[in-house]
């Protein structure tokens, strides 16, 4: 059916990162924002929002027990979402050969873990999977479609996101101007406004367009 088109696939397996493991204990959900690699080494930096009751103290305590994980770091954004960057020594994806390049989502569930992937076709799913296999990664196919047009962030505009998110920029009253954020960027106050109302923009656009899909899925209410 699919050939040699573009496909979207959602595949779900157990949670790839030993500290994935330890975060599901306190916290009802997690996504992640970006998963990056560490350009030192074979590691990776993970930028996550999640929901829990408890503090971001407690959370980092016990993300940090992992031997892999560096630094761990996690605020609250509301009474019971936070937000959280974790860098860990080894990343399990890029020994398993999943190219970050593919990867537009992943989703931290009671299920497991949800990828979100774009594949250029069918013989590159194929290629996935039989990746997984021979790493003995009980794995399970949940969608495949061909990929819907739809707003994308360039990384700069991620960036911006995640900076603004991080300092406060969201926040009522905001605890610092937007010209320290933007300096802390390294860039100007009308270059950090642009970026990141082009953003903002693009992610309600991707967010009306997915949430009917993600919430088959994922369950999401």
């Amino acid at each position: 059916m699919y050939g040699s088109h573009m496909l979207e696939a959602w595949i779900r397996m157990p949670p790839l990162c030993p500290w994935m493991t330890l975060l599901r204990k306190n916290v009802r959900s997690i996504d992640f924002l970006s998963c990056r690699p560490v350009f030192e080494g074979s590691g990776s930096s993970a930028v996550v929002t999640y929901e829990s009751a408890a503090s971001p103290s407690e959370i980092a305590s016990t993300v940090r027990r992992c031997d892999s994980v560096v630094r761990a770091s996690f605020t609250k954004l509301g009474k019971s979402r936070g937000m959280g960057v974790v860098v860990s020594s080894r990343c399990p994806c890029r020994e398993l050969g999943l190219s970050e390049q593919h990867i537009v989502g992943i989703y931290l569930r009671d299920s497991g873990l949800v990828f979100r992937m774009l594949l250029p076709d069918r013989r590159e799913l194929e290629h996935v999977l039989e990746r997984l296999k021979t790493a003995r990664v009980g794995y399970e196919v949940l969608r495949l479609r061909r990929p819907k047009a739809g707003p994308s962030l360039t990384s700069k505009q991620q960036q911006a996101l995640v900076h603004a998110l991080i300092n406060g920029y969201f926040n009522y009253p905001r605890p610092k101007p937007l010209r320290l954020i933007a300096r802390k960027m390294g860039v100007s106050p009308s270059a950090f406004s642009e970026t990141l109302r082009r953003a903002v923009k693009k992610s309600v656009l991707k967010l009306i367009m997915d949430e009917g899909f993600s919430r088959d899925i994922l369950g999401k209410p």
